[in-house]
């Protein structure tokens, strides 16, 4: 089995056209599934934009999903758009959904970094939507995967996806 994380910024913050960033997901996706079939299994922080369309493509797809979320997804979805709560609830009750990581009761920052620090620390490679900022979640989660040992390939790009190595951190 190849566990793939999936890596990137939330919907609206720093993705100036949805749509090309929703392709490029469903492009990677694609051929990852053609690459690994069954065995494929795509690790999720369940945040709305590139997780929340990441499990809706795998669900699409019937490519298996581990949701890694800080409390549980009720209590983490409640101030989101109810498309968005709809969306995550979906891939928790999927039968496709292989097990979901719900670390405490309640969600803050520290929540979020150890539910993406046990994210990164199971996959086998990750594949980040990234825009190339030096901070926040999706760049502590591309840092701590290479400097674990990880391929970090930055799926964003249409040129690439480029192999992020351990002097970019």
């Amino acid at each position: 089995m190849i566990k793939v994380a999936i890596a990137g910024h939330k919907e609206t913050v720093f993705f100036d056209d949805k749509d090309y960033v929703k392709r490029r997901l469903e492009d990677t996706i694609t051929v990852l599934k053609r690459e690994h079939g069954e065995d494929l299994t795509l690790l999720l922080c369940g945040s709305p934009g590139i997780h929340l369309w990441a499990g809706d493509i795998a669900l699409k797809n019937n490519i298996k999903i581990k949701l890694f979320l800080p409390c549980d997804h009720k209590e983490y979805s409640k101030y989101w758009k109810e498309d968005q709560i709809e969306s995550l609830a979906n891939q928790c009750n999927s039968s496709l959904c292989l097990g979901t990581y719900t670390g405490f009761d309640s969600c803050n920052s520290k929540h979020i970094r150890s539910r993406n620090e046990k994210m990164v620390d199971e996959c086998n490679v990750m594949f980040a939507f990234w825009v190339g900022r030096k901070i926040g979640e999706t760049f502590d989660c591309i840092k701590r995967a290479v400097l674990s040992g990880h391929q970090v390939y930055n799926a964003y790009d249409e040129n690439m996806p480029q192999l992020l190595i351990d002097d970019l951190v």
